[in-house]
Order: C-alpha cells, then structure tokens, then sequence
C-alpha cells in the first residue's frame, strides 16, 4: 500500500492514504475505467485509471474493533 499510494502521488499528483477493497463508484464511471484486471490487482488499477482521468475521491475513516 505504502508503495503503490506513493507512487499514484508522484505520477499523477492524487493524494491517497490506502488501497482499501471497498468502493462506491457511479456504473457509468466504472465502465469508463474499462478494468481489465479480474483479480487482485484491481484494487490499484482502479486507483491509477480514477486518477488519470481526475475522478473526484474521498477517502472515509473506518474504524475497527
């Protein structure tokens, strides 16, 4: 996480604290990322193609017990 956050940062100036699995995105926003990954790696290509194309974000707090 530490790596990949610091990395969308640098590249394309988007500031992320995780890679947290779960996500609410529009369908139509979702089919314009156009995924192509069916595994694991999702969770950092819908990152990096939200951030290419500036999608607007926001990251919520989850607490745990």
């Amino acid at each position: 996480n530490w790596l990949s956050t610091r990395l969308i940062r640098a590249l394309y100036g988007v500031r992320m604290t995780d890679l947290g699995p779960f996500r609410a995105i529009l369908w139509d926003r979702l089919l314009e990322l156009k995924m192509g990954d069916p595994d694991f790696g999702w969770t950092v290509e819908m990152q990096v193609k939200a951030a290419r194309r500036g999608l607007a974000y926001r990251e919520v707090p989850v607490s745990y017990r």
